[in-house]
């Protein structure tokens, strides 16, 4: 999970170096991710962090789960405007509709922890790392990677 909050985040970066009109070079794109990855990680990795490595009392935890979500949505939404080179766009929108479904399944995590059926900590972790929709957009990244584009997928854990 920790690789696909930062390959967002790398994505939206991405997007802020072109007009709608123009696609971006793959040279382009890799640099707008190295920015990306250096400036703007914190905004989803804090929350990520706090919900996955601490035993939260629950209000706490739903809360971070919504800024972890909101991180999240802002960042694909943001991603949607990038024009990727022809040759990664199939990639990068097989991209966005994975990060889509986990920004969706942390919405749904927060509901859990609401009706009290989750709690933040040991038992997030593993519910966070086991979504196959984190899984398909992890090898979504490793097939950019594998194409000369180095995402967070080559050096996150």
């Amino acid at each position: 999970m920790r690789c696909l909050l930062l390959a967002a985040v790398v994505l939206v970066m991405a997007a802020c170096g072109g007009s709608p009109d123009r696609r971006l070079s793959k040279i382009e794109y890799v640099l707008h991710a190295q920015a990306i990855e250096r400036n703007d990680e914190p905004a989803a990795v804090g929350p990520f962090e706090d919900v996955v490595g601490h035993d939260l009392p629950r209000p706490y935890c739903v809360k971070r789960l919504h800024d972890l979500r909101d991180a999240l949505q802002k960042l694909v939404d943001d991603a949607r405007g990038l024009n990727p080179p022809r040759r990664l766009e199939r990639l990068h929108d097989d991209f966005l509709v994975d990060a889509q479904a986990s920004v969706d399944a942390v919405g749904a995590v927060a509901d859990q922890v609401e009706r009290r059926s989750l709690r933040c900590g040991f038992e997030m972790n593993k519910t966070i790392y086991g979504m196959p929709s984190t899984d398909r957009a992890e090898r979504d990244l490793e097939k950019l990677a594998d194409l000369g584009v180095p995402l967070c997928i080559t050096t996150c854990e």
